[in-house]
């Protein structure tokens, strides 16, 4: 599970962090009360609201690789979009292949 937030027609807004040695969901965060004020041992990730080729979620520090090119990319959040999503690419387009933190898979 991770933290949803949604207000009107937006797209919904999920999170999940890094404690330094594994990936954990919100719910995780809410029971060992980790919170973007209190900790500065978490690196925290945003969905993008895209999904890989796979149906599998894509955040922010994953490692994604499309079936055209050999090298992995990382997602960033630049400032008129998720890299490498902007303009005519979607998620569907890639496979996530790990994540900075972890490594590849």
């Amino acid at each position: 599970m991770t933290r949803e937030i949604k207000k009107g027609n937006s797209r919904v807004l999920k999170f999940r962090a890094w404690t330094g040695n594994r990936m954990i969901d919100f719910k995780e965060i809410m029971e060992a009360d980790y919170s973007p004020w209190n900790s500065t041992s978490l690196e925290w990730m945003q969905f993008t609201g895209l999904h890989d080729k796979n149906g599998k979620e894509i955040y922010e520090n994953d490692l994604v690789k499309h079936s055209a090119y050999n090298e992995p990319v990382e997602v960033k959040w630049l400032n008129v979009g998720w890299t490498p999503f902007m303009s005519y690419h979607n998620g569907e387009d890639y496979e996530i292949v790990g994540n900075v933190c972890e490594g590849l898979a």
